[in-house]
């Protein structure tokens, strides 16, 4: 809840940041301090609509980029507002460009791995059944030689649909490079997930 909370927030702010600071250069030329707050949103404002508006998702774990336009952004700003630090452009700039992609980065893209007792290192696979085409699959039946299993939880959402889809090029050369692997007649893309074969048939073509 808090982090969904964040992340609307952070986008909109970026995005409004962004914006305002245009309409502000507009009013007073690019030689002031709104400069530095078009850079430090900027940066956010360009990722989320390229990842709304084209068909790929981040894959970048530490996003450095966005950082050090955060941190470029509000030195411009300071710079041009002559060092004072509660300036709108520098407030505005230091928030969304430094703080709220520090924290969308290390704080809302990381997720713990959750204590399991089952599933560990060098454990047994436990036996369970995946539904393909109606038809049920045993977990055995695909254990006889190594193989690669891809679960994903969040297929639902249209990020994480698109990361799935750039994960086929990978996939492709695993295949070629260890034929062990065992890979589904039926699909190009061998998913397990937690939602209904219907919506998850058009993630594995």
């Amino acid at each position: 809840m808090i982090k969904s909370i964040y992340v609307s927030g952070y986008i909109v702010a970026g995005m409004g940041g962004f914006l305002s600071a245009l309409v502000m250069m507009i009013q007073e030329g690019w030689q002031s301090a709104w400069l530095g707050t078009a850079i430090a949103c900027g940066a956010c404002a360009l990722f989320f609509s390229k990842i709304i508006l084209m068909p790929q998702a981040r894959t970048s774990p530490n996003m450095i980029w966005m950082i050090a336009a955060g941190v470029g952004g509000t030195a411009i700003s300071l710079y041009f507002s002559a060092g004072a630090y509660t300036t709108m452009p520098v407030v505005l700039s230091a928030l969304v460009g430094i703080l709220g992609s520090v924290a969308y980065i290390f704080w809302y893209s990381r997720f713990g791995a959750a204590s399991n007792a089952v599933l560990t290192e060098g454990a047994q696979l436990p036996e369970f059944e995946l539904r393909e085409n109606g038809k049920t699959i045993k977990c055995s039946e695909l254990t006889a030689k190594p193989a690669l299993w891809i679960f994903f939880e969040a297929i639902g959402a249209p990020c994480a649909w698109r990361r799935s889809r750039r994960l086929q090029p990978n996939i492709a050369s695993w295949r070629d490079a260890a034929s062990k692997f065992i890979w589904s007649a039926r699909s190009r893309r061998p998913i397990a997930s937690p939602f209904p074969e219907k919506w998850m048939r058009p993630c594995a073509s």
